[in-house]
């Protein structure tokens, strides 16, 4: 599960990126793409082309931080735009209802 902090603003790039790159690459993309200053409190996610990985940029301090997590599953949106802005609960929402979805179609009973 991913944890945020109960303030947190969650933006969501929905374009993917390769995360072979660092987090120069993404702070790149967040600051001159999606015009966003970096900020405590504020996390820019970003996903891969399978969309299974999620990669999280944030500032911890006065430094970048990022981690990566598998989610199990592959995301799918609806959405036209390019950001997605969530907060803690709907992104929470937002994950859980395609985990579950996925993993009942994968997994069938005997």
């Amino acid at each position: 599960m991913l944890l945020f902090k109960d303030n947190a603003s969650i933006i969501f790039y929905t374009k993917p990126v390769n995360l072979h790159k660092g987090f120069e690459l993404l702070a790149s993309i967040a600051q001159n793409e999606l015009g966003l200053r970096l900020v405590p409190d504020l996390y820019v996610l970003f996903c891969n082309r399978k969309r299974d990985i999620i990669k999280v940029l944030y500032r911890d301090g006065e430094n970048l931080a990022c981690w990566s997590k598998r989610i199990g599953c592959t995301l799918t949106f609806k959405y036209d735009d390019v950001i997605v802005t969530f907060d803690q609960k709907g992104f929470a929402d937002f994950l859980d209802k395609r985990f579950f979805r996925n993993v009942g179609n994968r997994f069938k009973a005997c």
